[in-house]
């Protein structure tokens, strides 16, 4: 690899974060304040019968909470072990992950208006979906195990010591109404939680735009089910925040994929892991494990298909459009933020791998 090369990369990675860092900033702010205005008694309180009010109800609540699909787990298994219906369980543990205050900011700046508005809904729909078949087809018996069992258990088959030290979020769910409150949970514990995968998102980003040729995911992966398949299988199995997901998504539909295959792998991502699945063995038996996969596997297929539809029936050429709000922030605010939001990636990197007391030391 040759210097320009090297060079060329770095720059699209700057470019990247150049783009993204502002409305990270912003949506982990906003995220802050969601986290106090969602407390966890109000999660946890009238979502325990088994109808679809109640899988409605934890399907919402989930919506707009800045939780990762490994945080999430403790948060959804206390549910249930307080009385939450198997559905309104399922239905939270898909709707949370799957977006956030934070994710719908990021997708505001990256994406185009008809995908950010389209990706919660598709959420909503997701989440919706799995808890009605759950409550309806789910078995009655209860496979139940010790929350500690089942973390260990997901954490075991979680290849990152992210996905790891996240599980451990029951620990910071108490915090006190105030501003102060609110931007330590954000840029502190939250930041904590998935800095290094932003980091990787945007570099993975910037490597696509950098070394794929233009057109070459519309050219070998097309905007046929083919693509959502694809997309699917490389969603399902890894773990992957909402938010880090963005910018590599919206590098990919630069360089041709289809807007419905790209939200695939923004839902089936953050939706399930291997952790998941493993918890969701463990605490709720083999029947829901098997209609979570399969619900939400036939209801994103279906839902990306559906918007490729609406995209070619309203005439949008997705690549004209994508990206246009962070191309609009004046270049002062965008160097800002991102010396801003590399600073505080550093420091919560130092604290998750304790390297602030090694240097210390040194």
């Amino acid at each position: 690899m040759n210097d320009f090369v090297i060079v060329n990369i770095l720059g699209d990675i700057w470019k990247v974060l150049m783009d993204s860092s502002t409305f990270f900033l912003l949506g982990f702010a906003l995220a802050g304040f969601a986290k106090i205005l969602l407390p966890e008694t109000l999660i946890r309180s009238s979502i325990g019968k088994s109808n679809f009010w109640s899988v409605l109800k934890s399907t919402l609540i989930g919506l707009p909470l800045p939780l990762c699909s490994c945080s999430v787990l403790p948060t959804a298994m206390a549910m249930r072990r307080s009385g939450a219906s198997r559905g309104a369980t399922m239905s939270f543990l898909i709707s949370t992950p799957e977006t956030g205050v934070d994710s719908i900011t990021i997708s505001y700046g990256l994406l185009d208006p008809l995908l950010t508005v389209f990706r919660p809904i598709a959420a909503m729909i997701t989440a919706l979906i799995t808890g009605v078949v759950e409550n309806l087809f789910g078995d009655d018996k209860e496979e139940s195990v010790p929350l500690d069992e089942g973390r260990a258990e997901g954490e075991k088959h979680s290849h990152d010591a992210i996905a790891n030290d996240c599980c451990n979020i029951e620990n910071n769910l108490k915090v006190s109404s105030t501003a102060l409150a609110a931007f330590r949970y954000a840029f502190v514990e939250l930041f904590d939680d998935i800095a290094g995968w932003m980091l990787v998102g945007i570099i993975a980003a910037g490597l696509v735009n950098a070394t794929l040729p233009a057109g070459f995911m519309g050219y070998y992966f097309g905007d046929g089910v083919w693509s959502l398949l694809v997309m699917l299988i490389l969603g399902i199995p890894v773990y992957i925040c909402a938010t880090s997901s963005t910018p590599f998504a919206a590098a990919l539909m630069l360089n041709g994929l289809s807007p419905g295959a790209a939200l695939v792998f923004l839902l089936a991502g953050p939706g399930t892991n291997i952790s998941s699945v493993i918890v969701i063995r463990k605490f709720m038996g083999m029947r829901s494990t098997i209609i979570y996969l399969l619900s939400l596997s036939i209801s994103i297929i279906c839902l990306g298909a559906t918007l490729n539809w609406i995209y070619q029936y309203w005439g949008i050429e997705p690549t004209a459009v994508i990206g246009e709000i962070a191309s609009l922030l004046p270049q002062p605010i965008e160097i800002t933020s991102s010396l801003v939001f590399l600073f505080l990636c550093t420091k919560s990197l130092l604290r998750k791998f304790n390297l602030q007391s090694v240097i210390k030391q040194a």
